[in-house]
């Protein structure tokens, strides 16, 4: 079997394997080939699994991108929303796409009635990301403004701070939590990160066909996305 079909294999394995476990929980469940659509359909759309891009301020309301959150409201943080059938296919089989941290609360991501399921997804989906080039993501990673990095290693950093503040939680899952220190971004910025996000900035005002290349850099500023 050829790399390009065994990645595609464990990307429809991903999606089937999930939809089985929680097909007994969830009310009017997708099947499994639809799931297999929709990966499929989102792979070659150009936004990925998400719908548009707005800014979610504290107070809970939601503005266009080019309108940020005004100081008197406090600060917010701007994301990509989902498509209305990732937010469906998340409550009928509990199957979550394209997940974004700073959209998700600490105890959603941590799914305990689940088994943890969505952070193992979450782990999965990164995995298949880096070896599939994108996997569900694969036109969607160039998607500017999607994801923030920024916000998803301070997210990272709160969720940590909370799991880690509990002892029989750790007791109970410390190998688990381990593990997901290697895919939940929680480092924050260093001084060579800003400095590639700084440069890539320069090359693409002077040479246009670089933006992807630096949408790429700032959602993840590390050596391997340069990698085939």
């Amino acid at each position: 079997m050829k790399n390009s079909k065994l990645k595609s294999f464990f990307g429809i394995l991903f999606t089937a394997f999930f939809a089985f476990i929680h097909t007994s929980q969830a009310q009017s469940p997708i099947a499994a080939d639809q799931i297999e659509s929709l990966v499929i359909k989102y792979k070659s759309d150009i936004r990925g699994p998400y719908k548009d891009i707005r800014w979610f301020c504290t107070d809970g309301s939601i503005r266009q991108p080019k309108d940020p959150c005004p100081e008197n409201i406090g600060p917010g943080v701007q994301h990509a929303r989902y498509k209305d059938e990732v937010v469906a296919l998340g409550k009928s089989n509990h199957i979550y796409l394209g997940q974004i941290l700073a959209y998700t609360s600490i105890d959603e991501l941590w799914d305990t009635d689940h088994n943890h399921s969505r952070l193992k997804q979450y782990q999965l989906d990164k995995y298949l990301r880096l070896v599939d080039d994108g996997w569900i993501n694969q036109k969607g990673q160039f998607y500017r403004g999607s994801v923030q990095v920024e916000d998803e290693e301070a997210w990272g950093i709160n969720f940590y701070k909370s799991i880690l503040s509990k002892d029989a939680v750790v007791a109970d899952n410390f190998y688990f939590i381990r593990q997901s220190l290697k895919d939940i971004p929680h480092n924050g910025d260093d001084n060579v990160a800003q400095l590639m996000r700084s440069e890539s900035k320069v090359v693409s005002d002077l040479y246009t066909p670089f933006m992807d290349l630096r949408t790429k850099i700032h959602v993840s500023p590390k050596s391997q996305i340069f990698k085939k």
